[in-house]
């Protein structure tokens, strides 16, 4: 094993990560500058050269892709479930959301129970987002966004922002960012921030997607230990579901799932969940340091698959819609390229289908097809016109109405 093959397991270990073949180039670059003068093999017995390598490399192979209102139903669930518990309990409600990026998620969550709270939120609710990225929390804090992140997103959340140049909108609501804090470490790390039965809410939302089974099992245990009996658990559509009896399924909102802990679940006093990035390397692997070979890392798993089960769940649905879902999954993935090809394909099978343009409007601007992209929501005004405000589009949620105000709101960024 060499030095990037041992660098990539230790980040696997500590972050309960799938390892991926495309995460070399990145583990390369963050050896060939923590270990300058040194080498990688000096580099990584230190812990805190270590360290700053691991950090390195967490910048560059972590997913960022998220927005505003992504799966709402699914969020305002977890919303009348918090307010509840002020206006009923009159205590403070506490949220946590578990690999939240850049912050669209908690701010959604907060913008939704201003609507119900009012003003004062931060004495109402308390969330907190947290991202193993600091350049991601970093975004979350500073709260400046572009069009991109308010695709679907309702035309009621733009009072919260105040548009600060071309294309660029700040978050400047007072209330909405006194009730929100963001904390740069890895879920592992955030399980022992909590007190045991602290939480209301914990949203883990697209995030085990990329995790080893056995890590994602422990932190469903800890997710239970630390929500109050009847606290709520989300999960990405995609994401695998809890294992034994500390949760129940609730439903789907938005094709994305809602639990809850049950009354009875265990709260054990396990072992806290082990931080590797400071702990000595084991005795095998400072052998292997000891005569770096060179050798490639092709014996690492295969990269996970993001739409299989989200795909398998809409079974019932026909091949444009299920084409449609397939795109989204390509653009939660950060792959425009193939959402740009299924969701054209998705318009060839049926050229009606509304959302399906919308979003490959929005997948040809990623890949700076701007002409095209600009077309595609001229196109969809057109097709709008004429029809009722308030009649549903294909996914049985979005109304009319709101796809003509993003749509709207969305030439006028890009123009």
């Amino acid at each position: 094993m060499n030095a990037v093959d041992l660098l990539t397991a230790e980040i696997s270990r500590e972050h309960g990560l799938k390892a991926q073949p495309d995460w070399r180039p990145a583990v390369e670059a963050a050896l060939s500058t923590v270990a300058a003068g040194i080498g990688p093999s000096a580099a990584l017995l230190d812990p805190a050269t270590r360290r700053r390598a691991i950090s390195e490399v967490i910048r560059k192979i972590t997913v960022p892709e998220t927005h505003f209102f992504r799966n709402a139903a699914q969020l305002e669930v977890a919303a009348q479930h918090a307010s509840s518990i002020w206006s009923n309990q009159g205590r403070i409600a506490r949220i946590w959301c578990a690999g939240s990026a850049s912050g669209e998620e908690p701010y959604t969550l907060a913008m939704l129970l201003h609507r119900v709270l009012g003003a004062g939120l931060g004495d109402k609710v308390e969330i907190l987002g947290s991202d193993v990225n600091p350049d991601v929390v970093e975004r979350a804090r500073r709260a400046i966004y572009t069009a991109w992140s308010f695709r679907g997103a309702p035309t009621w959340c733009l009072q919260y922002f105040d548009r600060i140049g071309k294309g660029e909108l700040l978050l400047s609501a007072r209330d909405i960012r006194d009730a929100v804090a963001f904390t740069a470490e890895s879920c592992q790390a955030g399980v022992l921030r909590h007190a045991v039965e602290s939480l209301d809410v914990v949203s883990f939302r697209n995030v085990a997607i990329y995790m080893e089974q056995e890590a994602i099992d422990s932190l469903h245990r800890s997710f239970a230990s630390l929500l109050r009996p009847d606290g709520i658990l989300l999960l990405g559509p995609s994401d695998p579901r809890p294992t034994g009896h500390d949760f129940e399924f609730l439903g789907y909102q938005d094709h994305a799932p809602v639990f809850r802990r049950r009354q009875d679940a265990l709260t054990p006093a396990e072992t806290p969940l082990r931080m590797a990035a400071d702990a000595p390397l084991v005795r095998r692997d400072l052998d292997e340091l000891e005569g770096l070979s060179g050798r490639s890392a092709s014996t690492l798993p295969p990269p996970v698959t993001l739409c299989g089960t989200a795909l398998s769940q809409e079974a019932q649905l026909d091949p444009p819609a299920q084409l449609r879902l397939l795109g989204l999954s390509h653009m939660e993935k950060g792959d425009p390229d193939a959402a740009v090809a299924a969701f054209r394909q998705a318009l060839f099978l049926e050229p009606q289908d509304l959302l399906a343009r919308y979003f490959y409007a929005l997948a040809l601007k990623e890949c700076a097809e701007d002409d095209l992209a600009l077309r595609q929501l001229s196109t969809l005004q057109r097709e709008l016109e004429g029809r009722r405000a308030e009649d549903r589009l294909s996914d049985g949620s979005t109304r009319v109405g709101e796809l003509r105000v993003s749509t709207e709101f969305m030439r006028s960024q890009w123009s």
